[in-house]
C-alpha cells in the first residue's frame, strides 16, 4: 500500500505563546492544550484576547482546522467548528491543513484519532513529569492512503459509529438525570440529616510510596483517580503497608480533582489522600442508597469543593452534606429503582465497548 507523511500531505501550525495576563472577556477565542479533547474541543471556560491584537495571522484558525496535542495529552486530535472563530492557536498545540486532495479530511482525522495512532505518540513523546511530542517527529509519520473514494467511504462509516457513541452518551446522561428525579421525587419532603450522623466516614491517607507496586502483593491501593463511571472491579497498584483501610462495599468519594464522584468498593482496600470512605449506620441506612444519593446530589458536592491549583473539599464540609432522612423501606425502593436504571445503563455502557 502506498504511503505518504503528515508532513508531506499537511502543512503543520504552530501556536504562539499568549500571556494570560492580557485575556479579556470576549474577542478572539483562544484554543490551548485543555480544548484539545479526545475527538473534540472542550470549550467550558473559554479565555479570548482583544479582537485589535496585532501580529496574530500567522496564528488565526479556521473553520475545520484539525488540531493536535503536543503536551501532556499528547496526540489527541479534535476538529474545530466554525462557530468558535474567530480563534487562535496557543503554544503547544499544533494545526494540520491539508495542503493538496491526496487525502480526505475527514479519514485523516478518522486515522489521527484512533487509539492506536494516540498510543504511538505517547510512546514516541519525551518527558517523564509531561510528555512533550515533536512536530517535526509528528510530520515524518506516514499515512495509510486509500483511494480517495474508499476514504470518503470509510469516513462515512466511522461518522456513524461517532454519531451513535455520541447519541448513546446521551442516553446515559438522561438514565442519570432520572435517578436525581426520581430521588428528589421520592425524598424531597423528608428532613436532612448529616452524613455524619449515619455513617462512619474515614478520610484517606496515603501510605510510604517505597511500598507501592503493580504486581498484586498486599492490600489494593486506591487513589482516586480511577473511572468512576462503573463500580471498582480493576485494582491498578498495591501497598504492603497500608494507613486508611476502607471495607468492602464501602462508598468511596472523591474530595479532591475531581470533587464528588462515588463509587462502591469491591474489596478491602487502601484508600489514598484523593478518597475518603463512608460506612453506612445499618439502623440508619445503607450503604447503597448513600452510594445514589450521593450520585443524586453530586452537583452540590462538586459546588463546595474549593481551591486555586485544584479543587478539594475538607473534611468538615464532607461531614456536613446532608441527606433526607428516610425509612429504610422507602431507601430500599430507591436503591431497586437505580438498580433497574443500573441494568439499562449496562447495556449502552457495554455497546460503547464494543463500538469502540
Amino acid at each position: 500500500m502506498r504511503k505518504l507523511t503528515i508532513g508531506s500531505t499537511c502543512n503543520v501550525l504552530n501556536g504562539y505563546s499568549f500571556k494570560s495576563n492580557q485575556y479579556v472577556d470576549e474577542g478572539i477565542r483562544i484554543i490551548r492544550i485543555a480544548n484539545v479533547q479526545k475527538g473534540y474541543v472542550e470549550d467550558n471556560s473559554p479565555v479570548f484576547y482583544p479582537l485589535d491584537s496585532e501580529g496574530l495571522d500567522n496564528y488565526m484558525l479556521k473553520e475545520d482546522d484539525l488540531l493536535i496535542s503536543l503536551t501532556g495529552n499528547v496526540g489527541r486530535v479534535a476538529l474545530l467548528s466554525g462557530d468558535m472563530l474567530p480563534a487562535a492557536l496557543n503554544q503547544r498545540v499544533a494545526c494540520l491543513r491539508l495542503k493538496d486532495n491526496s487525502i480526505h479530511k475527514r479519514f485523516l482525522f478518522h486515522y489521527l484519532n484512533s487509539t492506536s495512532f494516540e498510543n504511538k505518540c505517547i510512546l514516541e513523546s519525551k518527558g517523564i513529569a509531561q510528555k512533550n511530542m515533536s512536530t517535526e517527529w509528528l510530520k515524518k509519520q506516514e499515512l495509510p492512503i486509500l483511494n480517495y473514494n474508499t476514504q470518503i467511504k470509510v469516513s462515512e462509516i466511522l461518522d456513524n459509529i461517532i454519531e451513535i457513541i455520541n447519541i448513546k452518551k446521551r442516553q446515559l446522561q438522561e438514565y442519570d438525570q432520572l435517578i436525581k428525579s426520581r430521588f428528589v421525587e421520592m425524598f424531597g419532603s423528608f428532613d436532612l440529616t448529616k452524613l455524619s450522623d449515619i455513617s462512619e466516614i474515614i478520610m484517606g491517607q496515603s501510605p510510604d510510596s517505597s511500598y507501592y507496586n503493580t504486581n498484586g502483593v498486599g492490600l489494593p491501593f486506591f487513589q482516586g483517580k480511577t473511572d468512576f463511571g462503573e463500580k471498582f472491579t480493576e485494582v491498578s497498584s498495591w501497598t504492603t503497608k497500608p494507613t486508611k483501610i476502607a471495607k468492602k462495599g464501602n462508598v468511596l468519594m472523591s474530595v479532591r480533582a475531581p470533587v464528588g464522584p462515588v463509587n462502591i468498593s469491591s474489596v478491602d482496600c487502601c484508600i489514598g489522600r484523593g478518597l475518603c470512605s463512608i460506612n453506612a449506620i445499618p439502623e440508619k441506612t445503607n450503604n447503597e442508597f448513600l452510594y445514589n444519593a450521593l450520585i443524586a446530589i453530586q452537583d452540590q458536592i462538586t459546588a463546595m469543593g474549593s481551591g486555586s491549583t485544584f479543587k478539594a473539599i475538607n473534611k468538615s464540609d464532607i461531614y456536613s452534606i446532608r441527606l433526607p432522612l428516610a425509612p429504610i423501606s422507602l431507601q430500599n425502593q430507591f436503591a431497586l429503582f437505580v438498580q433497574q436504571i443500573d441494568k439499562l445503563k449496562f447495556g449502552v455502557l457495554k455497546l460503547l465497548r464494543e463500538l469502540r
